[in-house]
């Protein structure tokens, strides 16, 4: 019985202990010979081909109504997606420490195109009506530059102005000159050209003077933007884009490449040698990783547990590109060493992220924390690619790059997966309130309306993440647009995990970008401004005409001004154009696109989870079953042989009380009786057991023999 009990209470033990062996040798990864290194180490070939298919699903809202939206209707919006994407990923320059139980490494990620999981219609040359976040963005984009450039930019714009009214000032000069001495012109038309010429230099000066007063008066930043975007042909903050640019970032931007122009007039013109660092590169809300080197030149390899000395540390982070509190690289031309980049065909990055630079080092080479606090930067979980096992709590720790921050995942229910049973984690709604809500959040500058993370200034410009469609957002987010329709089906993040390996079995990581619009009007010149230019504008061509019409004139090739060369087209017309964004409320968060991160392990991983790991279980529980089964049995054998002992016992002490009697020694002989009170024979001595000699304090006064039975 007792080995029975042993067995039960030990073989599960032991076969647990077994089974964690198993599971460890599985979820650990300390080398290259780890069972599941293949698939940890890349999902482009071999078993992570097979197991780990990640797909990547882009949906854009596309504006139906730009022109009512842009005059305070509310926009109306139109979901256009998916456009799919296959996900992979190459872990590179792997090395372990600590005996295994921790590893370095980079990776690189990119995105292949699948049209065949692309919504119907729908190609990669899809031009898509969508927020311009240059645009929205560029007033921080103009604070990048320091102050003194800033003042530079102010020298260009009125030399600029300054160096036109030069040129026409003194092409009509020598107009005048002509006009005036030459003797082929009749007296009434020299001197109605000469007047014209006066008049027509009259108004231009006035023109002038009054443009430097209107420059002058006027945000530089906003001129310059309405000038470029004048340039463009677009003066809205929306454009078209391709699917694939708009989430993963474009090069040469046009409306950066214009700026680009006046940074080199204003370089050319510092007297000191001024370089101002610029690119016209958009980096996008995911990074599509091109290559390993490039891999490398952007970031440092991240550094994790790997739970070989403690399962419970799989997957934890040691570091995140060398950081153990976040900071993202907002002005990567303040460190970019240009040596390893090409300006319009690589995207700039920071310098390398070194560990132990002070705050004011890390600031100076472009660098941001996205947070208010240490607690809201700080980084610490997993990466929620794999998990501690067992999995026995209902709060699992984990930094989420996306969104630029750690937080907890929550769980919400056990979910059946092909007869595993799995545990669902998924995000709070709490940490997407705001202050008001959840003052807490107020660390993570959660100012604005509930359902938002803002990463401006993670970002560097207004941007902010939400789930799908505004889903558990303030109403009023929703209701700002139309078009959404939240549900947790499709747009809520979650994750299911195997509880006892840690193993992930599937995951739906939805999340939303959003533009904070505004109202916004740009400077515009006075209407009669613009009549006045149109005015003179026809004086010019009417002067020209009439000198060219002159043979001793035309002859002199004289380089005359016309309404192109005047910039009166350029400069008047569009600063003559009223331009008002106005937007519903006067504020709007505009949905973006959103993207729908999954990955599901194939069924029959499911088959294999049964069929190994939770056989050792099973066999663990029926061997601790039956174990106890047959210790019950022994045990219910031992009482009843005891039982029946203690009855005989019982028994046999209930005669020999009765038949005691004092007056007979031990082994009297005595005679049997027959029928009719005779002796039937010989003497004879009780030769039944209960009447042989016996030791014990069970009978009386230490005697050694039971008393003889008497008639």
């Amino acid at each position: 019985m007792m080995a029975c009990l042993l067995i039960a209470i030990i073989g599960p033990l032991f076969l647990n202990a077994l089974a964690n062996d198993e599971i460890n040798q599985e979820v650990v990864i300390d080398s290259t010979s780890a069972p599941n290194y293949d698939a940890w180490q890349n999902n482009v070939y071999g078993d992570g081909a097979e197991h780990v298919q990640i797909k990547y699903n882009l949906y854009y809202f596309e504006v139906q109504n730009l022109a009512d939206t842009l005059d305070g209707a509310r926009p109306k919006l139109m979901q256009v997606g998916p456009y799919s994407y296959d996900e992979y990923y190459v872990k590179f320059d792997i090395v372990w420490t600590d005996g295994g139980d921790t590893v370095s490494f980079n990776t690189q990620k990119y995105y292949i195109y699948n049209q065949d999981e692309t919504g119907p219609g729908l190609g990669p040359d899809d031009e898509l009506l969508l927020p311009y976040p240059t645009v929205i963005g560029f007033e921080y984009l103009l604070g990048t530059i320091g102050e003194a450039e800033q003042l530079l930019f102010d020298e260009i714009v009125h030399e600029g102005l300054e160096e036109k009214h030069v040129e026409l000032i003194t092409a009509f000069n020598e107009l005048y000159f002509v006009v005036t001495h030459d003797q082929d012109l009749p007296v009434a038309e020299r001197i109605a050209l000469r007047n014209l010429i006066v008049s027509t230099n009259q108004s231009i000066d006035f023109l002038f003077n009054s443009l430097d007063a209107f420059v002058q008066s006027s945000d530089v930043g906003d001129l310059i933007l309405k000038t470029l975007l004048c340039k463009l042909g677009n003066l809205t903050p929306f454009w078209k884009v391709k699917p694939f640019e708009a989430w993963f970032g474009w090069l040469n931007d046009p409306l950066l490449m214009e700026v680009q122009v006046i940074i080199d007039q204003v370089e050319n013109n510092s007297a000191n040698g001024t370089v101002i660092p610029w690119t016209s590169a958009v980096p996008g809300a995911a990074v599509n990783w091109t290559s390993q080197e490039d891999t490398a030149r952007r970031r440092n390899p991240d550094v994790f547990k790997t739970g070989k000395k403690n399962p419970n540390q799989v997957g934890q982070y040691v570091r995140y590109n060398n950081m153990t509190e976040l900071w993202t690289c907002v002005a990567p031309m303040n460190s970019q060493n240009t040596s390893e980049y090409e300006e319009g065909s690589d995207f700039p990055a920071c310098e390398l992220f070194k560990y132990e630079w002070t705050d004011e080092e890390a600031y100076e080479k472009g660098f941001r924390k996205p947070f208010a606090t240490a607690y809201a930067n700080r980084i610490w979980g997993t990466d929620a690619n794999s998990f501690g096992r067992p999995i026995t709590t209902d709060k699992i720790a984990t930094f989420i790059s996306d969104i630029y921050r750690s937080c907890f995942l929550i769980y919400q229910q056990d979910v059946d997966w092909n007869g595993v049973t799995t545990r669902r984690f998924g995000l709070q709604p709490k940490d997407l309130e705001n202050a008001t809500a959840n003052p807490n959040n107020a660390q993570y500058y959660a100012f604005g309306p509930s359902g938002l993370e803002n990463t401006t200034a993670a970002a560097g410009i207004p941007v902010f993440v939400s789930f799908p469609h505004f889903l558990h957002g303030d109403s009023r987010l929703v209701a700002a647009v139309e078009g959404l329709n939240p549900n947790e089906a499709e747009h809520e993040s979650n994750l299911d995990m195997e509880p006892q390996t840690g193993l992930l079995t599937q995951a739906h990581k939805r999340l939303q970008v959003n533009y904070q619009m505004t109202d916004k009007s740009f400077p515009t010149t006075n209407p009669n401004d613009i009549a006045l230019a149109y005015s003179a504008c026809a004086n010019i061509s009417l002067l020209i005409n009439t000198l060219n019409s002159v043979p001793a004139i035309a002859a002199m090739n004289i380089t005359a001004p016309n309404c192109t060369l005047s910039v009166f087209t350029e400069l008047f017309t569009c600063f003559g154009t009223p331009v008002d964004w106005n937007f519903y409320n006067g504020e709007i968060f505009f949905p973006y696109a959103w993207a729908d991160e999954n990955f599901k392990l194939p069924d029959s991983d499911a088959d294999d989870i049964n069929d190994s790991l939770m056989y050792i279980e099973d066999f663990g529980e029926r061997l601790q079953f039956w174990s106890l089964i047959a210790a019950g049995i022994f045990f219910v054998i031992i009482l009843s042989m005891l039982y029946r002992g203690h009855l005989d016992m019982l028994a046999r002490g209930q005669t020999v009380w009765h038949a005691y009697d004092n007056t007979l020694a031990p082994n009297t002989p005595y005679k049997r009786k027959n029928s009719r009170g005779g002796d039937e024979g010989a003497e004879n001595v009780l030769s039944n057991p209960i009447a042989q000699h016996r030791q014990g304090s069970g009978f009386l006064e230490g005697q050694g023999s039971a008393p003889f039975l008497q008639e």
